[in-house]
C-alpha cells in the first residue's frame, strides 16, 4: 500500500515537472517566435511558409565602389506562435518577409557590410522595403542574411538598391 501511494506521488510529481518545463518552452517559444527567419530556400519550404521566388531585375548591389552579389531572394511567411493551451498552439500570420543572402563580388562581405547601416543608409528594394536586419555569417561565412517584414502586395519582382532615406 505504502510503495502504491509513494509510486503514485512519484508519478504525479514526474507529470508536474513535465508540464512544468512545457510551459517554460511555450513561453520561450511564443517570445522568439516573430525573430524566426529561414537561412535559406529550402529551410523556408521545410518550414512550410516559403510564398514565393522574386525575379531579380539585378543580382548586384553596388555600395562604397564594392559590389555585393544577392545569392538568393526569397518571400517567406512571417508569424508568430501562441499557446492557448500547454500542448495547443496556433500560428498566427503577421506579414511577409523579403529575405536577401548577400555576398561580395569575389570575396566574404566582410566588416564593412555590417556599417551600411551605420551612415543611415540602407538596402531598399522597389523603393518601399528596406532590409534593416543583417545576420553575418548566415548561412554561410562569406555571406549576409538581410530581411525585413511587410505588408501585401508581394512583388513578383524585386530591384535593391542601397540609399538613404528621404
Amino acid at each position: 500500500m505504502k510503495f502504491k501511494i509513494a509510486a503514485g506521488i512519484i508519478l504525479l510529481l514526474g507529470v508536474g515537472a513535465l508540464v512544468a518545463m512545457q510551459l517554460i518552452n511555450n513561453g520561450v517559444v511564443e517570445y522568439y517566435s516573430p525573430g524566426f527567419v529561414s537561412e535559406s530556400i529550402a529551410e523556408a519550404r521545410t518550414r512550410e511558409v516559403f510564398i514565393s521566388r522574386p525575379a531579380l531585375k539585378s543580382n548586384v548591389v553596388r555600395w562604397r565602389k564594392s559590389e555585393y552579389s544577392i545569392r538568393e531572394a526569397w518571400i517567406e511567411q512571417a508569424t508568430r506562435i501562441k499557446y492557448d493551451w500547454i500542448f495547443f498552439r496556433r500560428v498566427i500570420p503577421t506579414g511577409y518577409r523579403l529575405i536577401l543572402t548577400i555576398g561580395k563580388t569575389g570575396k566574404p562581405p566582410g566588416e564593412d557590410f555590417m556599417y551600411l547601416g551605420g551612415g543611415g543608409e540602407s538596402i531598399v528594394c522597389n523603393d518601399s522595403i528596406w532590409l534593416t536586419s543583417t545576420s553575418p555569417g548566415r548561412p554561410a561565412p562569406d555571406e549576409v542574411l538581410m530581411e525585413l517584414e511587410f505588408s501585401s502586395p508581394v512583388p513578383d519582382s524585386i530591384q535593391c538598391v542601397v540609399k538613404k532615406p528621404n
